[in-house]
């Protein structure tokens, strides 16, 4: 009888396991990547990271470790890792003291993104590839040190921040069934980005900011493309407006183009708009862009687009933050005085303006609101929203937390109703969902929808992980690791 009995407690056990967790139980295969034993000498040729053979030795290095898996064989798999529902699956682990030669192993109890676990992997052939994205120490102006990925003038793109390694692609046959290990070496280094090459029109202004570099500890620059106005070098004497395009990170102006489209440029297609040749469109109103500021009766001004990617994110939000720091008025009483210095700005609030969409909408609402007298107007459109409840209220904390992933049931719901997944917004992208944003942002260690976060944080201690459920144990132990370094620097200087 108590054979039987056990029996049919297992059988009912083994039932309540989906297909995909029993396949993640049962996943024997496991990656093992290497660090390379030569890395003084990688970092020596392209010149990103200044660490010597005895400090690599010794403290090792840090960072977070993915694994990239693509079933396809058009570019890179870590130029296709995305949010959209094409991206191959990724997997990913904190790494710290990790030293050259020693290897780092990637199994079932990775995190991973759109697939929760490497066991729940088809079979079949893909190419592998990994990159391991370098965190370095930061020691802030207020004592508070905190372990995060520098900006490399790339605008925190994992997949291309000089100094960053990663392995060549190879094709290999994958069954995470099988027991075994496949071996890695992440013998490759991202280069510095190259300069930007000005033109007549367009100019690239980079400084070094005070304020920030005090905060920072260590040196902080912020930059900015300056496009000129026609008849900026005949005639001397003029003196121009300033306008602001406030937005995300680029590396080259938006929507500037001095030559006319590419007649051999293949169509892409655009799944965000559903539109074929997307990237000939792009082209085409660049170029007319450019003939239209060149062109008479256009408006004579300084048209200005920031950089200023944070160690947290691509952009500051262009406003002082405890967690950020002073970027608001690094960029008011900083960058801007030094472009209006070189470029003849006529210096004055009534003479500039801001706009901008979205992150760029949010932001040129903001610094109209922050410096009333700086600015003479703001264009705002679709401004991002940031909305964060009371932390000081755990109870509150902890609702918002549950109606961030969960659809509340009605009062006269029948019992046993399953909850529906929030979903995030409706687009291309159909059927988002919070939850399935967690996971993306937790394996590659997070990204904007922490942004607000990041720059309003709670008056004292570090910010909660708010798009956790309260009662999600897979989403606390799964994100746990990772949060703690995004995190636990999140501290307000002692007021």
């Amino acid at each position: 009888m108590r054979f039987r009995a056990a029996l049919y407690l297992t059988l009912s056990l083994l039932a309540l396991v989906s297909p995909a967790e029993a396949r993640g139980q049962a996943a024997r295969l496991r990656f093992a990547i290497t660090l390379p034993r030569d890395l003084v000498a990688i970092d020596a040729r392209t010149g990103v990271h200044g660490a010597t053979a005895g400090d690599v030795a010794t403290a090792g290095v840090r960072g977070r470790l993915m694994l990239i898996l693509a079933s396809d064989t058009v570019g890179e798999p870590r130029f296709q890792v995305s949010y959209g529902a094409k991206t191959p699956p990724a997997f990913a682990i904190d790494v710290e003291g990790w030293k050259p030669g020693e290897t780092r192993m990637i199994d079932a109890t990775a995190f991973g993104f759109p697939l929760k676990s490497l066991g729940a992997l088809p079979r079949g052939q893909y190419r592998v590839q990994a990159v391991l994205n370098r965190y370095e120490t930061f020691i802030r102006g207020d004592g508070v040190t905190l372990t995060l990925p520098p900006d490399r003038g790339e605008g925190q793109h994992w997949n291309s921040k000089p100094g960053n390694l990663y392995s060549a692609p190879r094709l290999t046959d994958v069954d995470v069934t099988k027991n075994g290990t496949i071996t890695v070496a992440i013998d490759q280094e991202i280069p510095p980005i190259p300069g930007f090459s000005e033109t007549k029109f367009v100019k690239h202004v980079k400084i070094r900011s005070e304020r920030l570099s005090r905060f920072w500890g260590r040196d902080t620059f912020i930059a900015a493309f300056v496009t000129l106005p026609d008849g900026f070098e005949t005639h001397p004497q003029s003196r121009y407006p300033l306008v602001i395009n406030h937005g995300h990170f680029s590396t080259t102006p938006d929507n500037w183009r001095e030559t006319p489209p590419d007649p051999t440029l293949v169509p892409d297609y655009s799944e965000r708009f559903s539109l074929a040749g997307y990237n000939r469109i792009v082209e085409e109103y660049s170029h007319q862009f450019y003939k239209d500021w060149t062109g008479p009766g256009f408006p004579r001004v300084l048209l200005v687009q920031i950089q200023h990617a944070t160690p947290f994110y691509d952009d500051s939000y262009a406003v002082n933050s405890a967690n950020n720091g002073p970027y608001g008025d690094a960029i008011q009483y900083e960058l801007i005085p030094e472009i209006e210095k070189r470029y003849r700005g006529l210096g004055q609030g009534w003479a500039r303006f801001v706009y901008g969409g979205s992150t760029g909408g949010w932001e040129s609402m903001a610094v109209q609101m922050f410096y009333p007298e700086e600015y003479n107007g703001a264009w705002i459109a679709c401004p991002r929203s940031h909305r964060l409840p009371s932390l000081r209220d755990g109870q509150h904390l902890q609702r918002y937390q549950r109606l961030l992933h969960r659809i509340p049931l009605e009062k006269d719901t029948a019992p046993g109703t399953p909850e529906l997944s929030r979903p995030r917004r409706r687009d291309h992208r159909r059927n988002e969902s919070l939850r399935s944003l967690v996971r993306h942002q937790g394996t590659l260690g997070g990204t904007v929808r922490r942004v607000g976060e990041r720059v309003f944080p709670p008056r004292r201690g570090r910010v909660s992980p708010t798009y956790l459920g309260p009662g999600d144990r897979e989403n606390r132990s799964c994100h746990r690791p990772i949060l703690a370094r995004q995190f636990r620097p999140l501290v307000h200087p002692a007021a």
